[in-house]
């Protein structure tokens, strides 16, 4: 594919560049305009992937894709108000047209990108953020309206918790149950308001009542989807506050979700005109970096509890999270080893009246299954994981998971939440498991490559090794592959 041999010209051509290091103050470059109390500054980033998947000896499972995808963004600081404008346009290349075989559902996300656009190059322009925030209220208050990102779990987030501890925050916590879910192609946002205050104590809260954006696998991404609506509510207590080199987090989140879609993913095999749910996730976490001699030693415990209603069933589910790892940081490649297990509760009776199965709302799942063929519904995980930093300017990153039904009765689930408002994609596609809780096996490696710092390279491979319950729907072969390469620059 020529996308492909671009982007793999431009990552040899990058590798060919000399390693230096940054020089020791970074240009103010996008500033327009700034005086002592006014900061207006432009910038941007364009992101270009190329994905090929080998979905499960499927037929027409064996395809590749590329798009593109490039944003702009005009921003104004004052004392009293902050604005942030950014427009984006997104272009796609060679989706797979015939990729979703009757009975079998869509094989591999260019299968998903094409069910819900219809065409092979799709493209659209639009804007993924406008919104306008108003600071320095009393109680140490700001309000944000517009349209603006979000992402559960980094709702307070402080420079001074440390590059580390941010970083773990941001790749094992955040978008578990909410994102903008900026690894699709056209991402998705949020419209509404946001307020960020402090209850006594300093203890951070964050409120907010917002409407999804369609986008993700969509390329109509400017509509709102007014039919699905989220209350959030979350109370930090800092890193330090209460526990030494821990953060403790307080969480409820309300969704609703009344969209005219006829899809209805569950395993009681009824039908429904429209979607009827209204779901409240309660929940904490932990999480803490404690150093020990020349290690440092980290930790996470992430659950939640969900109560309401699921079409006409009650909805009662929950989840529990515990990782922990350890990072040798005097070591050579600073070698980071951290291991966890998953559980997302499943439904064992679909003809009883309550639902059990394990909602994810409207996350980014894929900083948690980075070959998405599967999601936190209905899943036993358990993994590894290994980071190494050769370099400052090379990461490797290998994974290895090992990943069960919770409930054999129940389905295979694969999505991230609600992406059009109308129609008959619901955001989730489920898979029966024909009485098998075994799913798979699977491997991973993650080259991140930073040449130059504005210029990032990824490359990424995992092979599946799939399970009696993937093999029920494909039994030819019950193995997939799949590889990409991105490149991302800022500007």
């Amino acid at each position: 594919m020529q996308s492909l041999n671009i982007i793999l010209a431009a990552a040899l051509s990058a590798l060919a560049l000399p390693i230096h290091s940054e020089p020791a103050q970074a240009r103010d470059s996008g500033v327009l305009y700034r005086s002592d109390s006014v900061r207006i500054v432009a910038s941007g980033d364009a992101l270009i992937r190329s994905e090929s998947w080998d979905w499960f000896g499927d037929h027409g499972d064996d395809y590749s894709f590329a798009f593109q995808r490039t944003r702009v963004s005009l921003s104004a600081t004052t004392p009293l108000i902050s604005a942030l404008v950014q427009p984006q346009y997104v272009s796609m290349w060679n989706l797979p047209e015939t990729a979703s075989p009757a009975g079998r559902g869509p094989s591999g996300i260019g299968a998903l990108y094409h069910a819900h656009n219809r065409e092979p190059n799709p493209h659209s322009f639009g804007f993924h953020q406008a919104w306008v925030r108003l600071n320095g209220l009393p109680g140490e208050t700001s309000i944000q309206l517009g349209r603006m990102p979000y992402s559960s779990g980094l709702e307070h987030v402080r420079p001074e918790d440390g590059v580390k501890f941010n970083i773990l925050k941001d790749m094992r916590l955040g978008d578990r149950l909410i994102s903008s879910f900026e690894w699709a192609a056209f991402a998705r946002a949020f419209d509404g308001v946001r307020i960020d205050t402090e209850m006594p104590g300093k203890l951070p809260l964050s409120l907010a009542w917002l409407y999804p954006t369609q986008g993700g696998w969509e390329n109509d991404f400017n509509r709102g989807m007014e039919d699905v609506r989220l209350l959030s509510f979350a109370l930090t207590a800092p890193k330090g506050r209460f526990l030494p080199d821990t953060e403790i987090g307080l969480f409820i989140h309300n969704y609703r979700d009344s969209r005219s879609c006829s899809q209805r993913v569950d395993n009681s095999g009824i039908t429904s005109p429209e979607s009827d749910l209204n779901i409240t996730a309660v929940g904490a976490h932990l999480l803490g970096i404690q150093p020990l001699n020349q290690i440092q030693w980290d930790y996470l415990i992430w659950t939640t509890w969900e109560t309401g209603d699921w079409y006409e069933q009650d909805h009662s589910a929950y989840t529990l999270s515990v990782e922990t790892g350890i990072q040798w940081t005097q070591a050579p490649a600073k070698p980071w080893l951290r291991i966890g297990a998953f559980l997302g509760s499943g439904d064992s009776n679909p003809l009883d009246s309550t639902h059990e199965t394990f909602f994810q709302l409207i996350p980014g799942t894929r900083k948690y299954q980075l070959f998405p063929y599967y999601d936190l519904q209905n899943n036993r995980s358990f993994y590894s994981q290994l980071i190494l930093s050769p370099h400052q300017r090379l990461k490797i990153r290998l994974d290895y998971a090992v990943n069960y039904l919770s409930q054999y009765e129940d389905l295979w689930y694969m999505g991230t939440g609600a992406t059009q408002n109308t129609g008959n994609n619901f955001g989730y596609v489920g898979r029966k498991s024909g009485g098998h809780d075994q799913l798979s096996n699977e491997a991973s490696i993650t080259l991140t490559l930073i040449p130059a710092k504005p210029f990032n390279i990824n490359l990424f491979y995992a092979h599946v090794w799939g399970g009696d319950a993937i093999r029920n729907t494909y039994p030819e072969n019950g193995d997939a592959d799949y590889f990409s390469i991105e490149a991302t620059f800022n500007f």
